[in-house]
């Protein structure tokens, strides 16, 4: 919430856009659980620009499609991004035998055989994020994740990649209520301090002044 530019990750696995699995993480999707948390705290203290560093891949390089990237940019937007920065330039000398220097991020290149055709992705991608970044966000349902009971217990957790929940559909409830037409903002105890209510409606707003 102290940062000008909050960062987030969204990763390109070979199962994205299969089935989801309720409690892993990673099964269907592209996005971590830390992409909505940016997004929220970002939103909520009056910062409209949620950066992320887009298409990470690993150990599935040279193997994503057009479409694959697509259902990755998409779940990066509905997660609250709206700066994307799309990770996959590798520079390797010519010398380097074959494929290079590669190690993390999708093969955006011109050798790569999608190559022609990514910019009408990235068209599109670019009117999203005019879009989101000259829009308000409408969040009209709060969900405040027991962390502090969590912690208590087991400490905390490096995200994106948590191991202990509790409950178990701690960072699936984000998904479910989008899925169901509502938005959402993960908040703290500190942001419910510092709403206001106004015509019946709390307001949480937490600006950093």
């Amino acid at each position: 919430m102290y940062l000008d530019i909050p960062e987030c990750e969204t990763w390109v696995w070979k199962e994205v856009g299969t089935s989801m699995n309720d409690y892993a993480y990673y099964s269907g999707r592209a996005h971590s659980p830390v992409n909505k948390y940016v997004a929220s705290g970002s939103f909520l203290s009056g910062n409209n620009i949620v950066s992320c560093e887009e298409l990470t891949n690993v150990g599935y390089i040279f193997q994503a499609s057009l479409e694959e990237l697509k259902i990755a940019g998409d779940m990066s937007n509905l997660s609250g991004v709206n700066h994307s920065i799309l990770h996959g330039f590798n520079y390797s000398p010519e010398n380097a035998i074959f494929p290079g220097w590669i190690k993390f991020g999708t093969y955006f290149s011109e050798h790569n055989t999608w190559w022609p055709y990514v910019h009408y992705w990235m068209d599109y991608k670019a009117r999203l994020s005019a879009l989101f970044q000259n829009s308000v966000l409408q969040a009209d349902i709060a969900i405040l994740p027991p962390f502090e009971d969590l912690w208590s217990r087991h400490g905390q957790q490096r995200e994106p990649f948590p191991t202990l929940f509790q409950p178990d559909y701690t960072y699936n409830l984000c998904e479910a209520l989008h899925q169901s037409g509502n938005g959402c903002d993960y908040i703290s105890e500190r942001i419910i301090c510092e709403a206001s209510i106004q015509k019946r409606k709390t307001n949480f707003w937490f600006p950093l002044l």
